[in-house]
């Protein structure tokens, strides 16, 4: 600031070269993380909070059981009847593949909740995110008629949306 040549627009320029939002956001666009890491409940965390203003602290005790739960399934074994679902979904069991650690895919869950979605077909685990949670990030599923790659590419781009206004450089 003691710089004679110094302004704020200088200020933003070098900042936004340094981390520009449109950078930020074309990652998060096709943001995949493992469901375990601490990173993925904390993106989750800021979307139920901000993007659908629930400001409460999302991992405070009684949230303890909540862990994140794979829309399209982890484990997919071509030879179930949902296995043979999800892969028509999705076109081949590589492209759920592609597509099952994709920000988009996640949501909360309870672990009762959750062994009870297991690897059922959407119809069936919508029922089941609408009213077996108060997460909203969790019941905004039951809106989407099917889960498809393009679906979680949509609903990816909204948490997106939300991800870079609550966490901007």
């Amino acid at each position: 600031a003691c710089d004679p040549d110094f302004s704020i627009e200088m200020l933003k320029s070098n900042f936004l070269s340094k981390a520009p939002d449109t950078e930020f956001r074309e990652e998060l666009l096709t943001l995949s993380l493992p469901y375990t890491l601490p990173l993925t409940h904390y993106l989750l965390c800021v979307y139920e909070a901000d993007g659908f203003n629930r400001k409460e602290i999302w991992t405070t005790p009684g949230r303890g059981n909540n862990t994140v739960e794979h829309i399209l399934p982890q484990t997919i074994k071509a030879s179930t009847r949902w296995g043979e679902y999800w892969i028509d979904q999705f076109g081949s069991l590589e492209h759920c593949a592609a597509y099952k650690e994709r920000m988009g895919n996640y949501a909360f869950l309870t672990k009762r909740a959750q062994s009870m979605a297991l690897n059922k077909n959407f119809s069936a685990k919508k029922i089941i995110y609408q009213n077996e949670t108060d997460m909203k990030l969790t019941q905004e599923l039951a809106q989407y008629e099917c889960w498809t790659p393009e679906t979680i590419k949509e609903r990816q781009k909204k948490m997106t949306d939300v991800w870079v206004e609550s966490i901007s450089f």
